[in-house]
């Protein structure tokens, strides 16, 4: 599994365009490829599209990879489990930017996504059983 991949829509922060990332992907027999450009999701559908256009047997799994706007710092991951969870996470993105109010340092809970936060901002309020440590 390739995990927390950021393609050109990552600005300054990815290199690679989705066709490139994805050949990558399937050159080196990756079975998922997880997308989750920075404060956006705009290379998931491309993503989707490419690999059923070109048949390519690889898993593409949504996400977003969640900076703040001050100094760009890292906040947390999304991954969405589902299509419900692909809507969240772009409904919370785009009701900050939006509104113009900062991300919050721990992202609203949902069953829908799985979170991956630095150790330091894992929130203390979650049950141990509930943390799967990477």
């Amino acid at each position: 599994m390739w995990l927390n991949c950021h393609t050109f829509y990552s600005l300054k922060y990815g290199t690679l365009s989705v066709e490139q990332l994805l050949q990558l992907a399937a050159q080196h027999n990756a079975e998922t490829v997880v997308i989750t450009d920075i404060n956006n999701s705009t290379g998931v559908l491309e993503s989707l599209h490419h690999c059923k256009e070109h048949k390519l047997d690889l898993k593409i799994l949504a996400g977003i990879e969640f900076r703040g706007k001050e100094e760009f710092n890292y906040l947390y991951t999304g991954i969405a489990k589902n299509e419900h969870g692909f809507s969240f996470l772009n409904e919370f993105l785009s009701e900050h930017n939006l509104s113009g109010k900062p991300l919050p340092a721990q992202p609203p809970q949902s069953e829908h996504v799985y979170w991956i936060y630095r150790l330091k901002n894992f929130p203390a309020d979650l049950k141990e059983n509930e943390f799967v440590g990477v």
